[in-house]
C-alpha cells in the first residue's frame, strides 16, 4: 500500500471515530428556564376569542362604558383553577367596560351580555396576560378560560340614577325632604350577598332626609336618602342605588368599594 492509500485509510477511519463518539453523546437536560418557555408555548393554542352562551339573560345589555357587577371563575387549559369570587361569602367584582382595568379579552368578550346571563370565554393568550403571565398560577403564554354571571349594569350616563319600588305602601306619615325618619332596612350586594342587616324592629336606625343635615344627624348616602322620599309609615320600598349615590369608595369591609346595592327598607316612624 502507497503512502497516498494509507493517509486516506487513517483519515477515513478518524471520522468514523469521530462520528461514533457524536451519536453516543446522551442528550443535553435542558434547564429549568427552556423547560418553563417551553411548557408556555403549550399553552397558547386558541387563535382568537371563542364566546359561548351557556344561559341568555333577560337584562340590559352591556356596552362600552357600562359598569358592570359580575361572578367568575378561571381556569387554565387542563382545568386547573386560578381564581374566582364565585364562592361562599365572595363579593361581585365590578369595572367599567374600555376602562382598561381588566384583561382586553373580558371587555371584547362581556360586550353583548345580558343581566342575568352566563358565558363562557375562552381567551388567547394575546388578549389576556400575554408574555408577562400573572403570578405563579398563569404562565407566560397561557390561554384562559372563564365562566362569566353578569348581575347587574349601570348604563352610561345613569350613574346617579336610582331605581325604587313600593313592595308595600304604608297608611301613616309622609317621609319628605328634611323629616327625621326610623327605619329597619336589609342591603344586599349585586349578588344576592347580605352586606348589612338591620330588621330588629326595637332597634331602628334614624336619619334625616336631605342634604342638610343638623349635628348629630346620621350620614347616609344620598340615594337612599333621595329614594326614601314620599314613603308612608309603615311601608316597605325596593331601592337599587349605583356606587355614585350609594356607598362609592367606602371603607365599611361589609360593602366593598364600588359597589350597587339592593336595599329593601321599611318606614317605622316619622318624626
Amino acid at each position: 500500500m502507497n503512502r497516498a492509500n494509507v493517509f486516506l485509510v487513517a483519515l477515513l477511519a478518524t471520522f468514523a471515530i469521530v462520528g461514533c463518539n457524536k451519536e453516543s453523546k446522551p442528550a443535553v437536560n435542558e434547564s429549568s428556564t427552556t423547560k418553563k418557555v417551553d411548557a408556555s408555548l403549550n399553552l397558547r393554542q386558541l387563535k382568537a376569542l371563542k364566546k359561548l352562551d351557556v344561559e341568555v339573560g333577560k337584562g340590559q345589555v352591556a356596552g362600552e362604558g357600562d359598569l358592570v357587577f359580575v361572578t367568575y371563575t378561571g381556569t387554565l387549559k387542563d382545568g386547573t383553577q386560578f381564581d374566582s369570587n364565585d364562592i361562599e361569602g365572595g363579593s361581585p367584582l365590578s369595572f367599567t367596560i374600555g376602562g382598561h382595568l381588566v384583561i382586553l379579552g373580558w371587555e371584547i368578550g362581556i360586550t353583548g351580555m345580558k343581566v342575568g346571563g352566563t358565558r363562557k370565554l375562552e381567551i388567547p393568550t394575546n388578549l389576556a396576560y400575554g408574555e408577562r403571565g400573572q403570578g405563579e398560577k398563569v404562565l407566560p403564554g397561557a390561554d384562559l378560560y372563564f365562566t362569566i354571571k353578569l348581575l347587574e349594569i349601570v348604563k352610561k350616563g345613569e350613574e346617579s340614577v336610582f331605581d325604587k319600588k313600593d313592595i308595600k305602601i304604608g297608611t301613616g306619615a309622609v317621609a319628605k325632604i328634611g323629616s327625621l325618619v326610623d327605619v329597619n332596612y336589609k342591603l344586599t350586594l349585586a349578588n344576592g350577598k347580605v352586606a348589612d342587616l338591620r330588621v330588629d324592629v326595637k332597634k331602628p336606625v334614624t336619619f334625616r332626609i336631605g342634604p342638610k343635615l343638623v349635628e348629630g344627624d346620621r350620614m347616609v348616602p344620598s340615594g337612599l336618602s333621595s329614594a326614601t322620599v314620599g314613603m308612608k309609615e309603615g311601608g316597605v320600598r325596593y331601592m337599587r342605588i349605583p356606587p355614585v349615590i350609594g356607598f362609592g369608595n367606602s371603607s365599611n369591609t361589609a360593602i366593598p368599594p364600588n359597589s350597587l346595592v339592593l336595599i329593601e327598607l321599611t318606614l317605622r316612624k316619622v318624626h
